[in-house]
């Protein structure tokens, strides 16, 4: 591990010192390169590619680690790129082709390069002093590639969607279950919270329909012929409104004719 962290630090230190071999000759202001130092440019660039290339995922996990503790957020982002792009692009193959410029004060090497899935563009970025600053990594998938990419980000996102639709609709037929078991709870509080004075007047009721007629009639002369103690008029009024309690009437409807004891009686 030790000896790949040296080999990528020296071809960054080719990368540059081939820039500063042509500092003296490169004026900021000019876009021109002058021709030594681009190809110390182009070479230093490979070597930086080449190594990186060859690294573990460990060892780059560990490289960023360092770029971390140096504060140096451009280059742990650059490899980060390349962590996530390894996988798809594969091994290096070959360099095709390199293109090294200069612009406000920064020397840029874009690389054009053969991976085992597809090209990659690799763009290497060095400040004036040559110093490496960033990386990018541009795989360039083909017409086939995007297609297939494109149909299995719309499955998914299909997927998505009608995954969530059947639950929404799932959740709206248990409505109907929900409904009858609050109603059920409802009447159940209901019940609970009925005052105890309304089963009062029920019994009373179911009571009086119970009475028999002739049994109020018989208790009513029973009453009057052993204590006589209310003269025919005040009993005629007592049965009038006993009648009229049992048939739930009105007693201004109700005339007693005659009263007569009825033979039999148990009331005596």
């Amino acid at each position: 591990m030790k000896l790949k962290r040296k080999l990528f630090a020296a071809a960054a230190l080719a990368l540059c010192l081939g820039s500063l071999a042509g500092c003296a000759s490169q004026n900021e202001e000019e876009s021109s390169l002058d021709p030594m130092m681009e190809s110390n440019l182009m070479a230093g660039s490979q070597a930086v590619l080449q190594e990186l290339a060859g690294y573990s995922d460990a060892d780059i996990e560990t490289m960023i680690q360092q770029y971390e503790y140096n504060d140096n957020t451009d280059m742990v982002n650059s490899l980060e790129n390349w962590m996530s792009n390894k996988e798809e692009v594969g091994s290096l193959i070959e360099v095709n082709n390199v293109a090294v410029s200069y612009e406000d004060g920064e020397y840029t090497a874009e690389i054009d390069a053969q991976f085992e899935r597809c090209p990659v563009v690799v763009t290497i970025i060095s400040n004036r002093q040559g110093a490496l600053t960033s990386m990018e990594f541009t795989p360039q998938y083909s017409l086939a590639d995007n297609m297939s990419r494109a149909a299995v980000h719309t499955i998914i996102g299909m997927g998505t969607v009608f995954i969530v639709l059947i639950f929404i609709s799932f959740l709206i037929s248990r409505f109907k279950y929900i409904n009858a078991w609050e109603k059920r709870h409802n009447a159940g509080k209901a019940e609970e919270q009925k005052p105890v004075s309304a089963a009062a007047p029920a019994a009373a009721s179911a009571a009086a329909e119970e009475i028999d007629p002739a049994l109020v009639a018989g208790m009513m002369a029973a009453v009057a012929a052993e204590e006589n103690l209310v003269n025919d008029l005040e009993l005629v009024s007592v049965i009038t409104a006993a009648i009229a309690a049992y048939t739930d009437t009105p007693a201004d409807g109700l005339v007693v004719r005659s009263i007569k004891r009825k033979p039999g009686s148990r009331w005596k």
